[in-house]
C-alpha cells in the first residue's frame, strides 16, 4: 500500500493499454463476423486505433474507454452466441451486458430488455437457452431498479437520474421563468440551482443538508480540488426534487424541453476530445486532432458537430434497419443478428442519452462508434457487391 501512489498510476497505464489491445482484436473479428474481408478489416480496425479519440480515452483514467470496449465486446459475444446457442456463450452475453448497465449509466433496463428480445426472436428454437442465460442478470438488474424505485421514486440503477435529466428539462427554462414558476409554486427552488453544483449552492435556497451518517464517502461536502462530493447524501434528496420539476417542464414547456434536446443532440455529434483541447497530453496531438476532426469528422467552421459524422450516422443506420427489415427472423445468420444489435443500440443510446441529458454527450456516443463503423463497412461492401464487384 505504501507504493500505492507510484504503483497504482502505472499499473492502470498498463490495465488501459491492455483495454485498447483488446479493443483493437475485438473491433476486427467484429468486423469479420459482418463478413467484411480480412485486409479491409485490419485496416479499419488498425486506424480505428489510432484515432485522436481513442488515443486521449485510452490514456484518461475513467470509464469512458472501458465502455466503448464493453460494447464491442459484447457485441461479438452475440454474434457468436448466434453461432451457436450455449448455456455458456448466453451467460456470457448477459454478464457483459449487465456490466454495462451497471456502470454505465446510459445503458438501462430498457437497452438489456432490448438484447433479449432479439436473441428470442432470433433464436426461437433456443429460447430456453436464453431465457437460462438471462435469468439472473435480469434479476439482478431488476433488484437495482426496483430497490432505487422505492428508495429514490426514480426507475433507474442510478439515484442520479433527477439531476442529470435536469442539465436538459430544468436548464432550458431562463432563470428569470424559473423563479417565477417558483413563486407560483410549480417548481421547487432546487430548480434555482445549476445542476450538479456545489452543496453550498443549494443550501443557499434553503436545502436542507442530511444529517451527518459517521461515513466520510457520504459525508463530506468535498475539497479544494474537488468541490462536489456528488456521493454526498444530501445529492440524493437533491435529484429527487430535480426529477419532480423535470417532469413537469417537460409536459408543460415541451418546446423549451425540446430545444435543449437538440443542443444535445449537436453536442453528441461533435469530436470526442473536445473536451480535452490544449490540456496536458492531448495537445501534444493537437495538430493530428485538428485536422482528423476536419477531414473525418467534418467539423467545418465554427461549429462543433461534425457533417460527415453525421452522414456515417445515418447510413449506418439506415443500413442495420434494412437489414432488420429484409434479414431478421428465427434462425437468422449471425452477421444479421450482430447488424441488428449494433443498430439497437445506437437507436437506444442516441434516443435516450439525447432525451436525457445535455452537456458531454459525445462521450456516450463514442462508446458506440465502432458499431456505427462496423455497420457502415457493412454497406459499403453490400454495394460493391451490388455494383458487380467481386470479393
Amino acid at each position: 500500500m505504501k507504493a500505492g501512489t507510484t504503483v497504482w498510476p502505472r499499473l492502470w497505464h498498463v490495465v488501459f493499454l491492455g483495454l485498447g489491445l483488446v479493443e483493437a482484436l475485438a473491433f476486427f473479428f467484429l468486423l469479420r463476423e459482418l463478413d467484411v474481408p480480412d485486409r479491409a478489416a485490419l485496416g479499419v480496425a488498425a486506424i480505428f486505433a489510432v484515432t485522436p479519440a481513442v488515443l486521449v480515452y485510452e490514456n484518461t483514467f475513467f470509464y469512458d474507454y472501458p465502455t466503448l470496449v464493453l460494447v464491442t465486446v459484447t457485441a461479438l459475444a452475440v454474434a457468436r452466441f448466434a453461432a451457436g446457442p450455449t448455456l455458456g456463450r448466453g451467460t456470457l452475453v448477459f454478464a457483459l451486458a449487465t456490466s454495462l448497465v451497471l456502470i454505465r449509466t446510459i445503458f438501462q433496463w430498457p437497452w438489456l430488455a432490448l438484447v433479449a428480445g432479439l436473441l428470442l426472436i432470433a433464436c426461437r428454437g433456443e429460447r430456453r437457452v436464453v431465457l437460462a442465460s438471462c435469468a439472473v442478470p435480469v434479476a439482478l438488474v431488476g433488484a437495482v431498479v426496483a430497490k432505487n424505485w422505492v428508495m429514490y421514486g426514480v426507475p433507474s440503477t442510478t439515484s442520479w437520474s433527477g439531476m442529470m435529466l435536469a442539465r436538459s428539462a430544468v436548464v432550458s427554462l431562463p432563470l428569470r421563468e424559473r423563479r417565477a414558476l417558483v413563486a407560483k409554486g410549480k417548481l421547487h427552488v432546487v430548480s434555482l440551482v445549476t445542476p450538479l453544483a456545489p452543496l453550498s449552492a443549494y443550501e443557499a435556497v434553503g436545502i436542507e443538508p442530511d444529517p451527518p451518517t459517521g461515513v466520510p464517502l457520504l459525508d463530506e461536502r468535498g475539497d479544494r480540488l474537488f468541490p462536489r462530493n456528488l456521493e454526498n447524501r444530501t445529492y440524493i434528496e437533491i435529484s429527487r426534487l430535480y426529477w419532480k420539476d423535470d417532469l413537469w417542464i417537460m409536459e408543460h414547456r415541451t418546446g423549451a424541453y425540446l430545444r435543449s434536446v437538440g443542443r444535445g443532440i449537436a453536442d453528441f455529434f461533435s469530436p470526442p476530445t473536445i473536451a480535452f483541447e490544449g490540456k496536458g497530453d492531448t495537445a501534444k496531438i493537437g495538430g493530428y486532432d485538428r485536422w482528423f476532426s476536419r477531414l473525418v469528422y467534418g467539423r467545418l467552421g465554427p461549429g462543433r458537430d461534425g457533417v460527415f459524422l453525421i452522414a456515417l450516422y445515418v447510413f449506418a443506420v439506415a443500413v442495420g434497419i434494412w437489414i432488420i427489415a429484409r434479414e431478421l427472423r428465427p434462425g437468422a445468420d449471425p452477421a444479421t443478428v450482430l447488424a441488428a444489435f449494433a443498430v439497437l443500440t445506437i437507436l437506444y443510446v442516441g434516443i435516450v442519452g439525447n432525451l436525457a441529458e445535455v452537456g458531454e454527450n459525445y462521450r456516450f456516443r463514442l462508446v458506440i462508434d465502432p458499431l456505427a463503423v462496423a455497420l457502415a463497412c457493412v454497406g459499403v461492401r453490400r454495394i460493391w457487391l451490388r455494383a458487380g464487384h467481386r470479393g
